[in-house]
């Protein structure tokens, strides 16, 4: 017994034994919903609007630069299938991808925008493959949001969701 209390209060200590949030507590119901039944998702390769160049100045943008949300797009895969939509789903609806007992104090990158595509709407997937750190929101079909972002902690098992967006981009998202 005293054995057991002293193994549960280093696993508090060092945020291993988790928040006990669920991935559909995390995501909400709408998200959930649709990541269940996903029909199709589009992936871009994106930036924050406010991320410096190498110069170090802020991108240059034009009329023409697509934007979505604050994020300016750099690169639009074309459009994925429902399967490619239900591997994605697979894995932000996975407990093993979470790290919610985790926080780092590192500064959100956006390099992926993943928008999977369902009845009732849609929902993001912004991933930080320098912190590994994804955002999620959720909107209905008429594209009111329904999920305010929210950032958590992933890891992404055996590079899974890493060589999806490889195989939808061409291009292997930033690892450090």
């Amino acid at each position: 017994m005293r054995t057991g209390m002293v193994v549960l209060l280093a696993m508090v200590a060092c945020g291993c034994a988790g928040s006990g949030e669920t991935p559909r507590q995390f995501l909400g119901d709408h998200a959930a919903a649709i990541l269940k039944q996903p029909q199709g998702a589009e992936v871009f390769r994106v930036t924050s609007a406010r991320a410096p160049t190498t110069a170090g100045e802020a991108p240059t943008t034009t009329a023409t630069t697509q934007r979505i949300g604050n994020l300016l797009v750099l690169a639009q895969a074309p459009r994925q299938d429902a399967a490619f939509a239900r591997s994605v789903a697979r894995i932000f609806l996975a407990p093993q991808t979470y790290d919610f007992g985790f926080a780092k104090g590192c500064l959100f990158q956006p390099d992926y925008l993943i928008r999977v595509h369902g009845t009732g709407g849609w929902v993001d997937l912004v991933t930080c493959y320098h912190c590994r750190e994804f955002r999620v929101s959720s909107y209905d079909a008429d594209g009111k949001i329904v999920r305010e972002p929210a950032v958590e902690d992933f890891v992404d098992p055996n590079d899974r969701l890493a060589a999806l967006l490889e195989r939808a981009t061409g291009m292997r998202p930033y690892h450090e």
